[in-house]
């Protein structure tokens, strides 16, 4: 494999685009249903204490909308700009600023999603609409971040009695983030206890798959209905979308063919 062409090759654009448009949309939205809760940080400020590199930040309460509705146009440009740099590196400044100031307002997809955007709107676009060209570099990465993600969430929980016992749907499905809280799920405790075996076998063994193409479609799409059905039970804020939109970003590279890590 030579991997200075696997890595820096220039590839056709429409990666980028897809990756763009679906991190722009998915970060619009999110800030956006977030709004209610930013109104009330905004009025009561004293109530919430942000990170320490930027408690001195004492910003008025236009400035502050200013810099949210500034976060929901740069976003919105970037997912319809693609071809331009400047809205993705005003997102992740703007982005970056409101995750260190208000913790309390994301979860941890907020952090881990950052590197994504910033791979994307550092890659150059080159040629006419049809025959755009790009880097694939940026994808790469966002695939490498994939690939670790799953394997970290799936080796952590070696050790869990709770993953080990196959008990954490029972118990999850039995927690705050339940859609269906007043459902007795302990009747289907058997089918729940398999399935959180596969969810666990799914996430260690697919993303070794991502990187053949001759399984690459069988694992990304186990993966997506992975997501999908534990979105359905249970409320996982953005996480769920934004993987699905990094699933997404292993096709399509060497001007449309299924990417390749190894040649036969």
């Amino acid at each position: 494999m030579n991997v200075n062409r696997w890595f820096f090759a220039e590839t056709s654009a429409e990666p980028i685009r897809i990756g763009k448009v679906a991190f722009g949309t998915i970060f619009f939205l999110a800030y956006a249903f977030q709004f209610p809760l930013i109104r009330f940080i905004f009025a009561f400020p004293d109530t919430f204490q942000g990170d320490h590199f930027v408690e001195w930040l004492k910003l008025s309460k236009s400035t502050s909308y200013l810099l949210y509705f500034a976060v929901l146009g740069s976003a919105a440009a970037y997912a319809f700009l693609w071809r331009a740099r400047w809205p993705g590196l005003i997102l992740v400044c703007l982005h970056s600023f409101f995750v260190l100031s208000f913790p309390q307002v994301f979860a941890k997809w907020a952090n881990v999603f950052t590197l994504p955007l910033l791979y994307l709107a550092l890659v150059r676009i080159g040629g006419g609409a049809e025959t755009a060209k790009a880097s694939q570099w940026p994808v790469r990465l966002i695939q490498i971040q994939t690939f670790g993600i799953y394997i970290y969430a799936a080796t952590n929980r070696i050790g869990n009695p709770l993953w080990e016992s196959g008990e954490i749907l029972l118990y999850f499905l039995n927690s705050n983030y339940s859609r269906f809280p007043a459902f007795n799920w302990e009747h289907f405790s058997f089918a729940l206890q398999n399935l959180s075996w596969l969810i666990w076998l799914i996430e260690f063994v697919c993303p070794w798959g991502l990187w053949h193409r001759r399984t690459r479609v069988v694992c990304v799409s186990a993966l997506i209905v992975m997501h999908l059905s534990m979105e359905v039970l249970a409320t996982l804020q953005w996480w769920p979308y934004l993987m699905i939109s990094t699933l997404i970003c292993f096709f399509g590279l060497q001007d449309g063919r299924k990417v390749t890590l190894w040649k036969r």
